[in-house]
């Protein structure tokens, strides 16, 4: 059986083959964090502002965009929306092995307890306050998930679904049904195939130097 790595760095989820080397997998966790953190300290509310921000920090950083697909995901509106469903779909629309199996072994993992679901949770759930009347004020949670799959860094496949509900999950987040009548937007799907450059190893050090201690902080292993 194959062996994955999983990783939540910042607010995204990696998952790595057993292929992936050392090296390769602290690049990616690192110059994507420092990417997250570089967005985040501009404070933008809009969260596709903050992810066109974010594409932007990687390109500097030496990831490189070669597909961009951005979609709505179809699903039955008379029926409640379970995530594990939702994302194995795309995915399988998406992906093909290895990094399909990569995927779902990821999914596997965050759709069961334990302490690292925990802290992917904390992260994919965002709490914000709307008002889809102008006298009713809502607590609307903002669901954001982005599944990076690894299994060559010529090649990664990001995954990024999001949407609004009214609804405030149970955990496991990914195995929660959501009622189609409580949610508050499209659930929107953006997926990317990257790569990372050569030139970003002229970059590693400035980046290792400017996350410092927050490395450790924000990126969580789980094997």
């Amino acid at each position: 059986m194959p062996t994955h790595e999983f990783s939540l760095c910042g607010r995204h989820v990696f998952a790595f083959g057993e292929k992936v080397a050392a090296q390769d997998r602290d690049d990616l966790l690192l110059s994507n964090l420092l990417a997250q953190l570089v967005s985040d300290k501009k404070q933008i509310a809009c969260s596709e502002s903050w992810r066109a921000d974010y594409l932007q920090n990687l390109g500097k950083l030496g990831w490189v965009m070669t597909e961009v697909h951005n979609q709505q995901a179809v699903f039955d509106p008379g029926q409640p929306v379970e995530l594990m469903h939702l994302l194995s779909a795309q995915l399988l629309k998406i992906v093909s092995s290895p990094e399909l199996d990569t995927g779902r072994a990821l999914l596997e993992v965050i759709s069961e307890p334990s302490s690292f679901t925990q802290a992917v949770e904390a992260k994919i759930l965002l709490p914000d306050v709307g008002s889809a009347e102008p006298t009713a004020m809502e607590i609307i949670n903002r669901v954001s998930l982005t599944l990076i799959m690894v299994t060559d860094t010529k090649s990664l496949h990001a995954v990024n679904l999001v949407f609004e509900t009214l609804e405030h999950p149970a955990s496991p987040i990914v195995r929660h049904s959501f009622q189609p009548h409580q949610l508050r937007s499209d659930i929107r799907v953006h997926h990317s195939v990257v790569s990372l450059s050569n030139r970003y190893s002229a970059l590693r050090a400035g980046v290792i130097a400017k996350l410092g201690e927050k490395a450790d902080e924000l990126i969580v292993p789980w094997h």
